[in-house]
């Protein structure tokens, strides 16, 4: 009822907005209630208005023609009409309104009686279904249209009428459910990033950027001196060698030019530099560097010009001149090259035999002076270099005195990778170097050769004792480090790990060898899993790897011995590692399928050592005994791996015990069916059947 209440008084402001807009109409333009257009009343000026292309308003409004007015000159009827306006008292579409009297008079125009329907239909008598209905409105509970109500029970009873059941798209699209490809889109609404017309959305391609060309003049500037200093030294040595042949210079003469030469190049180099030739100045740099030493080389090796003491502190007084040019214009190609020379000095001084000691000490002290400076100035090439050149001087050096000085080329190597521990672990902590830290694991493999070649096989206690002190300063290390938030502490445990593994080859014995590598191995893998470090878990399974492989490959020759001891370890620490694997990395495990083969591999593994053990306890029985208490323990292995696997509730661990009782039945009648007697087959079989037949009832236990 409050609906139709409102309906009839929306439609009564209707109209009376209606006639308000008619009132205003008149009141603008008293002529505005004309009838409609009609050729007659126009005369000639509608003829005109539509011979010229204008339309109905336009000749309506125009001055009449001369033969277009009526008798008497009176206006034609509708003349100033405005134009689709029926006249004052027709209704819609032109019809004349009722006379008084007749039926519909006082009706408005183009409203149907009343009680009638819209559309001149009559309302329903009394008695009828709709009577009382307002006329245009339909009934209760039917909807838009005229469409009956649903009745109770079936869908969409209850739903307001016209509109769609919650969750229904326009149009009565079904929603979409959760899951599908749209959930969640409003209704009508494209898809993001579709056009218009659910055009799917258009892929720009974007090529890439095309390389610039190689400029070939920046690759001759940096190339050019380069390889034509070499010609033109060629070429100074060419003519020296023709002037020494004609006579015209001496050997001091000849020095002396070297040395001038020299200074000219460095004076040409800092030239180009401050041109910013930077390239360019730099080779002329090295250059006089390279020729000075060479000028030094021949004064005292080859014409004995000065003594040794003056020909040291020449040499020194070079190296340092071509440190000092590489750290002001911060070339570290002139560092490298200042170090091959300062790394030569030694062998530059030998006249008969080298003094050893301080060969050795002069080599240890520029290595470190070396490493030093490239850390402060970052020169990483220069780094390795300082490191890596150390170890050529000192192994010409030892080829003939390494027994006799051992003491004196072990400070050394001690005193150069002390320098980088500490370059590495406490200089400059808040900005740790990956570079150094990677150099330093290869310093201590290097030092570890040393100690080897040294005493590994004349002292092993020494080397022993060596290794594993070394180890322990880094387990410390890698502890403190952990301690201190840093990151670089997986690179300290793994060196320690090296240490450990690399004492416990030289320590242990070979059959217990593979064992304590597996269990170094497990060691370093649980602590990769627990600090999540990728490069502890990864060495730690390098070495379980070469563990596992040296076990799998030692034959089992009595049952106390080590390679029992190394075969219990691999069986005991695979599943442990699984384990803890799965625990600790839930999500990655579960997106690794492959991840179940370790206990199969694990199974059949477990199999192969029973299998073994079996054989070494009835050695002393005949064949057909030996085979049949093999088989009795590959039953006995299957019906365990089904208990196994319903205390554990695991349905693949139920399935591999019974696909290990089939490979026994295989087994049986493929394998030892053949050379058995009639009694012992039947011991197997009954033993086989009731296995099976237990292995079924305990399967039916698990399905109640």
């Amino acid at each position: 009822m409050a609906m139709e209440e409102r309906l009839r008084a929306l439609e009564k402001k209707i109209a009376q907005m209606e006639q308000e807009l008619t009132d205003l109409r008149r009141s603008r333009d008293p002529g505005a209630a004309a009838g409609p257009d009609q050729r007659d009343s126009y005369g000639e000026g509608q003829q005109l208005g539509q011979e010229s292309g204008k339309p109905r308003e336009a000749a309506a409004s125009a001055p009449p023609a001369q033969g277009g007015y009526g008798p008497k000159g009176r206006t034609p009827e509708g003349y100033g009409q405005r134009a689709g306006m029926p006249p004052e008292g027709y209704g819609p579409g032109g019809g004349p309104s009722a006379s008084p009297g007749q039926e519909g008079y006082g009706q408005r125009a183009g409203m149907p009686p009343e009680g009638y329907r819209p559309g001149g239909g009559p309302s329903a008598s009394p008695g009828q279904e709709g009577y009382g209905q307002r006329p245009g409105v339909p009934s209760a509970g039917y909807g838009s249209g005229g469409r009956p109500p649903v009745p109770p029970g079936q869908d969409g009873y209850g739903q307001r009428p016209g509109v769609s059941p919650a969750g229904y798209g326009s149009g009565g699209r079904p929603p979409v459910s959760p899951g599908q490809d749209g959930y969640g889109q409003r209704a009508t609404m494209l898809p993001e990033g579709y056009g218009p017309g659910g055009r799917p959305p258009e892929f720009s391609y974007t090529p890439p950027p095309p390389r610039p060309p190689i400029d070939w003049e920046a690759v001759a500037r940096v190339w050019l001196p380069r390889v034509f200093i070499v010609v033109l030294l060629l070429g100074v040595l060419w003519g020296f060698s023709a002037a020494i042949a004609a006579g015209y210079i001496n050997e001091p003469v000849r020095c002396l030019l070297g040395v001038i030469a020299a200074a000219v190049m460095y004076w040409l180099g800092e030239r180009q530099i401050r041109g910013g030739r930077d390239a360019l100045g730099q080779v002329l740099l090295g250059g006089a560097v390279a020729l000075l030493m060479l000028s030094g080389f021949a004064a005292y090796t080859l014409y004995g010009l000065i003594p040794a003491e003056v020909a040291a502190v020449y040499y020194i007084g070079t190296v340092a001149l071509g440190v000092y040019a590489s750290l002001r214009h911060r070339s570290e190609s002139l560092m490298v090259t200042a170090m091959v020379a300062g790394y030569l000095l030694p062998f530059l001084l030998i006249v008969n035999e080298p003094n050893l000691l301080l060969s050795t000490s002069y080599l240890t002290v520029f290595s470190v002076a070396m490493l030093v400076l490239s850390t402060r100035f970052e020169f990483r090439t220069a780094y390795g270099a300082a490191f890596g050149l150390l170890h050529l001087p000192l192994m010409l050096l030892s080829i003939s005195q390494l027994e006799a000085e051992r003491p004196l080329f072990l400070m050394a190597i001690l005193i150069q990778h002390a320098a980088l521990y500490i370059l590495t672990v406490l200089y400059r902590r808040d900005q740790p170097s990956t570079y150094r830290q990677a150099l330093l694991f290869t310093g201590f493999m290097v030092m570890a050769g040393w100690f080897y070649a040294m005493y590994g096989l004349q002292s092993p206690g020494m080397y022993g004792a060596l290794i594993g002190v070394t180890a322990l300063v880094y387990a410390g290390t890698a502890y403190w480090s952990y301690r201190q938030g840093q990151a670089a502490y997986a690179v300290y445990a793994v060196t320690a790990m090296a240490g450990v593994a690399l004492w416990l080859l030289h320590t242990l014995q070979q059959e217990l060898l593979a064992g304590a590598l597996l269990l170094q191995g497990t060691a370093a893998i649980v602590l990769g899993l627990r600090l999540r470090s990728n490069l502890q878990f990864y060495s730690g399974l390098g070495l379980y790897l070469v563990g596992a492989l040296a076990v799998i490959s030692m034959p089992m020759q009595q049952l106390y011995s080590g390679e029992t001891v190394s075969w219990v370890i691999l069986l005991a620490t695979l599943p442990v590692l699984y384990g803890y694997y799965v625990t600790t990395r839930r999500e990655e495990a579960s997106q690794q399928p492959a991840l179940q083969l370790i206990m199969w591999a694990e199974g059949l593994l477990m199999l192969y050592f029973l299998t073994r053990v079996a054989q070494l306890l009835s050695a002393s029985l005949t064949d057909e005994g030996q085979q049949l208490v093999v088989s009795g323990v590959w039953i006995v292995y299957a019906i365990a791996v089904i208990v196994v696997g319903m205390i554990l509730a695991k349905a693949r661990v139920r399935l591999a015990g019974v696909a290990f009782l089939c490979l026994t039945l295989l087994k049986i009648v493929f394998v030892d069916l053949p050379g058995l007697s009639t009694a012992v087959r039947a011991v197997l079989f009954i033993a086989l059947g009731a296995a099976g037949i237990v292995a079924s009832r305990l399967l039916y236990k698990k399905k109640e």
